[in-house]
């Protein structure tokens, strides 16, 4: 997560045409992860054995990394500073607080929403930390295996603009995708179509 995973599940519905959207934006972020999304978009993992298989044999793939300090930054921005993710705060926040601050208040115990990134940071260091971690801050080659699948393209979030550009005019043009948005290996099967693989195309070091 943090490389932009929503924004990818709003273009993938946009070219799917199961929404009447045109402009991926003007779909709402949660709505994105919603169980009706799921419904529309599916995940690899809800075919069977043998079509993962022949997905993942002729489907172009592709994935997009972010530095990992910038993501981890990020994760705790969007994740312990913002009001409305009280999910976060409840699940992980309450118990950063009370394992990592000396005098807490009785507020920060409740409530959980204001974590510190210093804090973060020793939840994430501590051993006694429940593994794996959440999806949002999992080590990305345990989300995405790339010795495991072998992807045709590797984007990078500091040239998302130009990593766009190539996936969706050189071959979602051709009707071909399979993505892992670094949450599981997702594919739209029934959106697009297989076609000849084409050379990965060289990315810079990740």
């Amino acid at each position: 997560m943090q490389v932009a995973c929503t924004n990818w599940k709003k273009v993938l519905l946009v070219l799917s045409g199961k929404t009447n959207h045109s402009d991926p934006a003007a779909i709402a972020g949660a709505w994105a992860h919603s169980a009706e999304m799921e419904q529309l978009v599916r995940t690899l993992d809800t075919y069977p054995p043998d079509e993962i298989h022949h997905k993942l044999k002729t489907y172009f793939k592709f994935v997009f990394v972010r530095d990992p300090l910038e993501r981890l930054l990020s994760a705790y921005k969007n994740k312990f500073t913002l009001s409305y993710n009280t999910y976060f705060h409840k699940r992980f926040g309450r118990q950063i607080v009370k394992r990592f601050r000396e005098g807490a208040t009785q507020e920060s115990l409740n409530k959980g929403n204001d974590v510190r990134f210093e804090e973060f940071l020793q939840y994430l260091l501590e051993p006694r930390t429940e593994r794996p971690f959440n999806e949002h801050w999992r080590e990305m080659n345990e989300l995405c295996d790339p010795c495991r699948f072998h992807y045709d393209a590797i984007g990078k979030y500091e040239t998302m603009e130009e990593d766009v550009q190539y996936i969706l005019k050189v071959r979602v043009g051709l009707w071909c995708v399979c993505v892992c948005v670094c949450v599981c290996v997702c594919v739209c099967a029934h959106a697009f179509q297989p076609c000849a693989r084409a050379a990965p195309k060289k990315s810079t070091n990740v």
